[in-house]
């Protein structure tokens, strides 16, 4: 299962580490120097909202990490019960 997070751009669920607000980390110098050593080259560049972290590097997305985490919550429930 993949989780869509903007721009036509998905990421495989079994390969996300985190979901993590931007905001929420924005002001921390450490965590600037990791997202930038650590960006995606395929990572949506308009004024992300958050940033989904995979073992492939990481993605900036438009969308919450709210709005994430339940589209992640919605897909795990679905493929438990059948996608009814």
């Amino acid at each position: 299962m993949f989780l869509h997070i903007g721009k036509n751009e998905s990421v495989n669920l079994r390969k996300i580490i985190a979901i993590i607000d931007y905001e929420a980390v924005s002001g921390s110098e450490i965590s600037q120097d990791f997202m930038v050593s650590a960006k995606n080259k395929n990572t949506i560049e308009e004024s992300p909202k958050s940033f989904v972290i995979t073992g492939e590097g990481i993605y900036y997305s438009p969308i919450s990490s709210v709005t994430l985490e339940k589209r992640v919550k919605n897909n795990l429930i679905q493929n438990k019960t059948g996608g009814e």
